[in-house]
């Protein structure tokens, strides 16, 4: 599921409810012994979950003090919390994707959806206990880094479209994105926090690399390349002073000289467009929605709160969006091209 992080993560955590809901509903709320949380149920109110035991009171997880004045929690109870907090991390690691153009509101998402785990928080079962004995410690469960799912960025712009075959234009890409999808999964559970920037680092080069790559593959590029290549072969020599080019050759000479200088103008021009400063490149920046081969598979379900923008307003979106969208009119406002991107996603 991929929203833009409306409401501030509204969409997200009501979708994380709603599936732990319908789990429950469907009688595959699963402990990790392999069987139904039946002392509990499950109903959503106003997108929260309200959890109820057998005799219609609200759950909770609440420590006491054995005869020994040890901390212990009945079993059945560590089951509920310990099996919500992991079903909850399993949705959230793997099936919420959410991208807004604000980063408070990407902070607040992240927050939000960091708040509705620790909710199921658990204290873990010492070493050599018995899981049913009910004694548990004083430590809780390690939360998962979460973060990595919401991402900053303008869902709109993309530099390189979805559909593009780039394990046929660019080797690297295919075999780089075994690497990548396995950094994002380490980076999900690393707890040290320099191995965690390490992997962020990691992953920012690979991205760097991948626009790079992709980038070779512009026109503008490769015509450069050519008119490059094909200058250092004519007048890029030692034995070549200008003094003894002939007319021809120097006519030809500033020709090229010209060529190339207008196309890396055209291409640090289009590198360096501030229409392109927060683009959000589908492509490769979830990994999880690609297949084996690098290919774009897309959303189960796409969800978005686009913002109220007139068509009076987007002023210089307009040339990336007629470009981009084949639905672009230019009395349209923004609404039409979320409309049709979440369409194709």
């Amino acid at each position: 599921m991929r929203p833009h992080v409306g409401g501030s993560g509204h969409f997200l955590v009501s979708a994380l409810n709603e599936l732990i809901a319908i789990k429950d509903e469907l009688g595959i709320l699963i402990s990790e012994q392999g069987t139904r949380l039946s002392e509990i149920e499950i109903t959503l109110e106003n997108d929260e979950l309200i959890i109820t035991d057998a005799q219609g009171d609200i759950f909770q997880y609440i420590i006491e003090p054995d005869k020994n004045n040890q901390h212990y929690i009945q079993p059945w109870k560590q089951a509920v919390q310990k099996t919500l907090f992991h079903e909850k991390q399993t949705i959230i690691e793997n099936c919420l994707f959410g991208v807004d153009i604000n980063p408070k509101s990407v902070q607040i998402c992240r927050l939000r959806l960091w708040i509705e785990l620790l909710k199921n928080a658990y204290y873990l079962i010492p070493e050599g206990q018995p899981q049913n004995s009910g004694r548990i410690g004083n430590k809780l469960q390690t939360l998962p880094n979460i973060d990595i799912n919401i991402k900053c960025g303008n869902s709109l712009i993309s530099r390189f479209s979805t559909t593009e075959d780039l394990k046929a234009a660019t080797p690297y890409f295919e075999k780089k994105m075994l690497e990548y999808k396995s950094w994002v999964a380490d980076y999900k559970h690393e707890v040290d926090k320099d191995k965690k920037r390490g992997i962020q680092q990691l992953m920012k080069d690979l991205k760097t690399g991948f626009l790079s790559k992709i980038t070779d593959r512009n026109p503008t590029k490769i015509k450069l390349d050519k008119l490059s290549s094909e200058f250092l072969s004519k007048y890029v020599n030692e034995k070549l002073f200008s003094d003894n080019l002939t007319a021809a050759q120097k006519k030809d000479k500033d020709r090229l000289d010209n060529e190339i200088k207008k196309l890396n103008e055209e291409l640090e021009a289009y590198i360096k467009n501030p229409v392109f400063t927060n683009t959000f490149e589908w492509r490769f920046e979830f990994p999880e929605v690609l297949n084996e081969n690098g290919d774009f598979v897309g959303f189960d379900i796409v969800i978005g709160n686009p913002p109220y923008i007139r068509q009076e307003e987007l002023g210089s979106l307009r040339e990336i969006l007629s470009k981009t969208y084949s639905v672009y009119a230019g009395t349209a406002d923004i609404l039409v091209y979320f409309l049709n991107l979440e369409s194709k996603y």
